[in-house]
């Protein structure tokens, strides 16, 4: 199996056009594909690059030795066998890595499908198609999966700049590609299908600073472990946690594969719109509604036409006539696109023939010939008015133009005959998702970003230590209220504050900071006693990184706005919350044996702030930074 995995992996090499040397290695043959093959590679002629390992599991820890010793910067493991199968194999996986990075080398895998660059030529994957070159950076970890997105990739003509199959992640993972490509000139946009956040520290800084510069949509399949109530103390419900760190880094969250694929497209060849507001032509009076109600689902609206009307009419969607001329469609939609009042168009086209009052309107048959050629006239009327639209969208570049062609058998390939393609969807409602996704990723990019919070450092207390060191886990009453003391929290009331209470004028929070392994901390806020029970909603965030961030949290805890004048009670100053949390970041980034520190409740009055309950649960092992591994999986376990 490893020979033909191996063939596999050079036949792509050499049909990939790679500029440089490719020397295939195999101790029992001459030549492999006309090549001349050499049987180690401590026979080779010069010192390489890259070594592409496909052999059984038990040689790679030789082949590794050997790459060392012929200069190798970096080695990808297509091998399985190793964590991938059992805790054996998890230990020999950790040693050959260790050993490769002791070595200066980086490494790919194992149990991967290989990577590609085709800017370079180098297609060392097992895909068995040529991946075109273009803008998305590509990296999955599950094999078979990431060739099907290869796949569809080429079938929907998306060009690739980067494609890493990163298999056990060992070694290499999403984080670092992700740091690479925030830089690569070549990419404007990420693809992630991931099945965990490796280091999660380092997914939420990089990922959001790479958000603010290219978009990164991702595929995170929505495993749900466990299921708990909402205010569960320690508890994180998986989806919830997913949803607030990619919320939070401005990553891009789709459901499916095919969204993956669809949003690509837009991202890649269309600008992001400065608004929500959306013009819809068509030329039927049934997918102008059917898009009209699909838009504020997707945070989208219609938009109320002023300049264009004169031209289009007052009507939003606009119905041109079913016998409308691939000029007509050019010229409304090149008005739409002038008019102030919009920020994006959506077009429908469904393909008729008007002939003859006895002449039927006829919707294109399928065909397995396509646009191309065909005399029917409905596919001809088609392509002429998808180059009508192209030709309208390329006269401006700051507005997207998305497109829907009903009943065609495939897309009109006109779309992309004028410049950046017009994206065309199967369906009118996928389109106002594309669409409404874009304008989200827009409206996050274009907020401020606020000032880093700029932490103190924080003296760990000794009754901390000590109850950590005795397998002492929950900490209540008064032994907690004197450990968030000692962290800085405010336990005592200010002067005045009883009063403020005694007379019913304070707003009680909740506030609890959870520090998850596989996901981060979090923080998780809400208000206190008769309102939490009546209600129970809660926020839940990613640890803040930004004084923008505490704002964002503070002002997303569900009834926040008590805080600022209700009924009997006055408006109250936030700043002291703003320090509280301010310390409980401080606590996440320096304290790891603290899991979670729960401060309810929080009493919050014109007169100050104090924390009036509160309790902390600790690790069974502190998270050392330095412990958290690169790998999906935590070390000597199985995923």
């Amino acid at each position: 199996m490893a020979r033909v995995v191996g063939d596999l992996i050079f036949a792509n090499l050499l049909g990939g056009n790679f500029a440089g040397t490719i020397y295939p290695v195999n101790s029992e043959a001459t030549s492999i594909r006309g090549v001349r093959s050499y049987p180690t590679l401590g026979s080779l002629p010069e010192q390489v690059d890259l070594v592409i390992v496909a052999v059984n599991a038990s040689e790679v820890p030789s082949i590794i030795e050997q790459a060392i010793a012929a200069g190798a910067k970096g080695v990808v493991i297509i091998s399985a066998g190793f964590s991938d199968t059992s805790r054996q194999g998890a230990e020999a996986e950790r040693s050959l890595v260790a050993l490769a990075r002791r070595n200066g080398i980086r490494v790919v895998g194992p149990n991967s499908m290989g990577l590609a660059t085709p800017g370079l030529g180098l297609q060392a994957t097992l895909a068995p198609i040529s991946i075109r070159q273009g803008g998305a950076g590509v990296h999955a970890q599950s094999g078979p999966l990431s060739l099907a997105i290869l796949a569809e990739l080429q079938r929907a003509q998306i060009g690739v700049s980067g494609f890493v199959s990163s298999g056990n992640k060992a070694d290499i993972s999403g984080n670092d590609l992700l740091a690479y490509w925030e830089d690569d000139p070549s990419t404007n946009v990420v693809l992630l299908y991931m099945e965990g956040f490796g280091n999660p520290r380092s997914f939420a800084r990089i990922a959001r600073r790479v958000s603010l510069n290219k978009p990164v949509l991702a595929v995170k399949s929505r495993r749900r472990r466990e299921v708990h109530a909402p205010m569960s103390f320690g508890k994180l419900d998986d989806d919830a946690a997913v949803e607030a760190l990619m919320r939070q880094t401005g990553v891009i969250r789709l459901d499916t594969l095919e969204q993956l694929i669809q949003l690509a497209r837009a991202f890649l060849d269309q600008p992001l719109p400065a608004g929500n507001r959306v013009a819809i032509l068509t030329n039927t009076g049934g997918t102008g509604p059917l898009v009209a109600d699909a838009l504020s689902p997707a945070g989208l609206e219609l938009a109320t036409l002023s300049t264009s009307a004169t031209i289009v009419g007052a009507h939003n969607p606009v119905e041109l006539l079913p016998s409308a001329s691939p000029a007509q469609w050019g010229d409304f939609l090149s008005a739409v696109l002038d008019d102030p009042t919009v920020d994006a168009a959506i077009v429908c086209y469904i393909p008729t023939v008007v002939g003859s009052t006895e002449d039927p309107r006829t919707l294109a048959p399928p065909t397995a010939r396509g646009l191309s050629g065909n005399p029917d006239p409905a596919i001809d009327s088609a392509a002429q008015v998808a180059g009508a639209i192209a030709g309208a969208a390329a006269t401006q570049r700051t507005k997207p133009v998305l497109a829907n062609f009903l009943a065609l058998p495939g897309v009109p390939d006109a779309l992309s005959g004028h410049g950046p393609t017009i994206p065309s969807y199967s369906f009118p409602e996928s389109a106002a998702m594309a669409l409404g996704r874009m304008a989200d990723y827009a409206r996050w990019r274009d907020r401020p970003t606020g000032k880093p919070i700029d932490l103190e450092p924080l003296s760990i207390p000794e009754s901390l230590v000590e109850k950590a060191d005795a397998g002492v886990l929950l900490i209540e009453g008064g032994e907690a209220e004197a450990m968030i003391a000692a962290l800085g929290l405010p336990t005592k009331p200010p002067s005045g504050v009883r009063r403020e209470e005694i007379e019913g004028r304070t707003a009680l929070l909740r506030i609890e900071l959870i520090h998850d392994r596989r996901f981060g901390p979090f923080l998780r806020g809400s208000l206190s006693g008769v309102a939490f029970d009546l209600f129970g909603a809660t926020v839940l965030h990613a640890l803040p990184q930004t004084e923008e961030d505490i704002e964002d949290f503070i002002n997303a805890i569900p009834g926040i706005t008590i805080t600022t004048g209700y009924a009997k009670l006055p408006p109250m100053d936030r700043q002291p919350l703003v320090t509280l949390v301010h310390t409980l970041v401080a606590v996440a980034e320096q304290i790891y044996a603290i899991h979670t520190l729960l401060l309810d409740p929080i009493s919050l009055t014109t007169r100050g702030m104090y924390v009036r309950g509160s309790r902390l649960l600790l690790r069974h092992s502190p998270l050392d930074p330095q412990m958290v591994t690169r790998s999906l999986r935590a070390p000597g376990t199985l995923l």
